[in-house]
């Protein structure tokens, strides 16, 4: 059997931030705008071709997102409801902090892992084995009709402990899994094994969405075009100015091993290029910025063809350029490990010159590093760009 799981659009429970930012859980909230494009631009996919049923959770956010995918009749199923956060279901985070009633919840290490935990639950909630036990008849279920291919539009917690139950995950795999939105999860239930699958929005030449969508394994290997968005991080020195740069992981399926812009990533179906760099820089590097922290310096054109592991590599992407200024202190960064080794501090001159030299130690975007040097030298650094510096 095959299982392809879709988490919810952005829902507004997942948009309300910093003073307004609220726990969701079973709050049951409809999608944000943002949410509904995310969705819509998952319609149609081939991704869902052949499927006999779209199983969804009861609650409003996940009804609008398999309403977005299909026209087919829903089947609806509460024991796919996400996870309860009990007392704190719709509450203000900073109102539930400030209660003494809460404390523990906040400042005990029995407790403080609440969200995160196969144990410890928010009052009145669930944890994550109770979500599995929760789950584990509608699996059974599952199990004895006779699709051969289901969609299940559910939610974060959900389909981690569906995949944990289905796969055999341990409870570190488990709280491991990233379920990002409306990202579909591929599941070969009889075999064992799961793929998730990134959608682009295929573009023009200028970075604007065709209205269809690519997976990425399809734009990489044919070239078709998408965003990425590129976040340069960036301290003055001096007259000059150095930027921070991330050692790629060397499972990457490019340039592995090799220094890299601050931070990148490709923009999902749906999402637009400031927020993706704001997802990007929190998940790469641990740094949370609000809009206002990222300025946009331009756009740049990014194609080639190179083979990396053993295949070809075809990339074709319009990249969305942002800078960020403010302090960051490298040791303290939050790295994720599967897709940064480290990161370093490198004056400007020193990226430019190991990219004209191609000595295997940068793969910087020429052109997205003559954007960031123009954008601090309009601010008053100075750029030594002659082969001087050699």
């Amino acid at each position: 059997m095959e299982i392809v799981f879709v988490r919810h659009g952005e829902s507004t429970g997942n948009a309300l931030k910093d003073e307004e930012a609220v726990y969701t859980g079973q709050w049951d909230c409809d999608l944000t705008e943002r949410g509904y494009q995310q969705a819509n631009a998952l319609r149609g996919n081939p991704v869902f071709d052949g499927a006999e049923a779209f199983i969804v959770s009861d609650m409003k956010r996940t009804v609008a997102t398999a309403r977005c995918l299909t026209d087919r009749e829903l089947i609806t199923d509460p024991r796919i409801r996400e996870r309860s956060l009990g007392e704190f279901e719709g509450r203000r985070i900073l109102e539930i902090r400030r209660d003494p009633e809460y404390h523990k919840y906040f400042n005990d290490p029995e407790f403080t892992s609440f969200r995160q935990s196969f144990t410890v639950n928010a009052p009145g909630g669930e944890n994550y084995s109770d979500v599995c036990k929760r789950v584990h008849p509608f699996l059974e279920d599952l199990k004895k009709s006779k699709y051969q291919k289901a969609v299940i539009v559910s939610h974060f917690c959900v389909i981690r402990c569906l995949l944990k139950e289905m796969l055999g995950l341990t409870e570190e795999e488990t709280l491991q899994l990233k379920v990002p939105n409306c990202c579909p999860i591929r599941v070969n239930w009889d075999a064992g094994t799961f793929q998730k699958e990134e959608f682009f929005d295929i573009t023009d030449d200028n970075g604007i969405p065709t209205g269809k969508t690519v997976t990425r394994s399809e734009a990489h290997a044919k070239g078709i075009p998408h965003r990425t968005a590129h976040i340069w991080i960036v301290k003055r020195a001096g007259t000059s100015f150095q930027v921070l740069l991330q050692k790629r992981s060397a499972q990457k399926d490019s340039f592995p091993s090799m220094y890299d812009t601050s931070s990148a990533g490709h923009i999902q179906a749906g999402d637009e290029p400031l927020p993706s760099a704001q997802r990007e820089l929190f998940e790469e590097l641990g740094v949370k910025a609000e809009k206002e922290d990222l300025t946009f310096a331009g756009t740049f054109h990014i194609s080639y063809a190179m083979p990396f592991h053993g295949k070809m590599f075809r990339d074709n992407e319009i990249a969305f350029v942002y800078v960020y200024e403010k302090p960051v202190e490298a040791e303290s960064l939050v790295l994720q490990t599967e897709e940064v080794e480290e990161v370093k501090w490198f004056d400007v001159e020193e990226v430019i010159r190991g990219c004209r030299h191609t000595d295997g130690t940068f793969c910087v975007p020429t052109e997205g590093l003559e954007i960031v040097c123009r954008y601090m030298e309009d601010r008053g650094s100075k750029v030594l760009k002659s082969d001087d510096r050699s």
